[in-house]
């Protein structure tokens, strides 16, 4: 992902399926987001997932594993991966600090995820 603007080509639509959540800093997210910027057409859209880490399900599965401020390091099978824990409000704020029509930006899945759809 952070090595998404050494692509050439050009794109009518991005899949973030459990990724940007993995970015560690708002820098690197911002500077994700306006690297895919670049690579879309002019009929384009940007669909996102990432984990509600803040959904009470998660919050008591994860609190172990918080390490600071919203942000968790999360073991699955026999790897711990970093995990930022993202409101709704935090996506749409970077979303708009990078120009991005913000379509979709909600909770589903029974709190689970935080699904965006950007233009």
């Amino acid at each position: 992902m952070l090595e998404i603007s050494s692509l050439k080509k050009r794109f009518d639509a991005i899949f973030f399926i459990a990724s940007f959540h993995h970015l560690e800093t708002n820098e690197l997210r911002l500077k994700v987001l306006w690297d895919v910027k670049k690579l879309l057409n002019d009929w384009w859209i940007v669909f996102m997932t990432n984990w509600n880490l803040f959904s009470e399900e998660n919050i008591n599965k994860y609190k172990e594993t918080t390490l600071w401020s919203g942000d968790f390091e999360i073991k699955i099978w026999e790897y711990s991966r970093y995990y930022h824990g993202f409101k709704s409000d935090e996506l749409k704020e970077l979303f708009l600090n990078s120009w991005f029509e913000v379509v979709e930006n909600k909770i589903f899945e029974w709190w689970r995820n935080i699904v965006s759809i950007l233009r």
